[in-house]
């Protein structure tokens, strides 16, 4: 008689990649060791999935500040008993360029404040006001044109997840001037 001895199964499996910038397509290689009899795969927000393959799966996010941790879990079950390993994967935000303006047109001698609403992490700045200045800073960037005239304002954000531009365009008016000429003076009014 032939007795086989078993042993526990070990989960284990490879992401690639485990962290990228959204969307972000994971690949997931199910690397398990041992007499399995049942794969028991999850994922962050998922049901459980039978069966020795898992993905692949694309991770999508909108613009944000801050990184987004998944997870995926396999369980290796045979009659000795089981295993689990959970592995993460980091999905980082895209960047966007984005700003508000306090106004679209002034009046020459008024001023315009640029907000930055920019999205993405560890960002740095580029701005253009369109009059030879510029910033590196985050801002809030007041500028007071010196010359009537439409001015380009450009902002560049540079993230993790690469770099956006947006810009919008903006109108200082000449002050009006009044020309007043002196009517003749009407005779004969009494």
């Amino acid at each position: 008689q032939t007795i086989a001895l078993d042993t526990i199964p070990v989960a284990d499996f490879e992401l690639d990649p485990d962290e990228g910038c959204s969307p972000l397509t994971v690949n997931v290689n199910n690397t398990s060791i041992g007499n399995i009899t049942q794969y028991r795969w999850t994922r962050t927000g998922y049901g459980y999935s039978y069966g020795p393959t898992y993905g692949p799966f694309t991770y999508t996010y909108p613009p944000g500040n801050a990184p987004v941790t998944q997870t995926i879990t396999l369980r290796a079950l045979n009659s000795c008993g089981s295993t689990t390993i959970t592995q993460p994967i980091v999905i980082h935000r895209p960047t966007i360029a984005q700003f508000t303006s306090s106004s679209t047109t002034v009046c020459l001698g008024n001023d315009f404040t640029f907000t930055n609403q920019s999205l993405g992490e560890n960002l740095t700045y580029e701005w253009d006001f369109g009059d030879g200045s510029s910033s590196t800073s985050a801002g809030p960037h007041t500028i007071n044109y010196a010359s009537p005239g439409t001015y380009t304002v450009q902002l560049i954000a540079k993230g993790y997840c690469g770099n956006d531009t947006t810009q919008r365009t903006v109108i200082v008016h000449p002050l009006t001037v009044a020309d007043m000429t002196p009517l003749d003076p009407i005779e004969g009014c009494s």
